[in-house]
């Protein structure tokens, strides 16, 4: 899954004295809006994928049922 994210704050830098410091970065994720333009493709995808297991299923139990009866 893809996490959108809107910035990266790194904050490593020099400080007043001169000494130099790391720090950790974060991340702030992005808000999903009902306006953005990625919804459509979101889910057509969701869709593919939900729709996929279902035939998978739909096919081993359709192999399993004629397993059975021996075809």
């Amino acid at each position: 899954m893809v996490i959108y994210i809107d910035s990266v704050r790194y904050g490593a830098g020099f400080d007043e004295t001169g000494q130099w410091h790391e720090a950790t970065p974060a991340f702030v994720p992005a808000e999903r809006r009902p306006d953005d333009p990625l919804n459509p493709a979101r889910g057509a995808f969701y869709a593919l994928v939900v729709s996929g297991a279902l035939w998978i299923g739909l096919l081993a139990a359709g192999r399993a049922i004629l397993s059975y009866f021996g075809y």
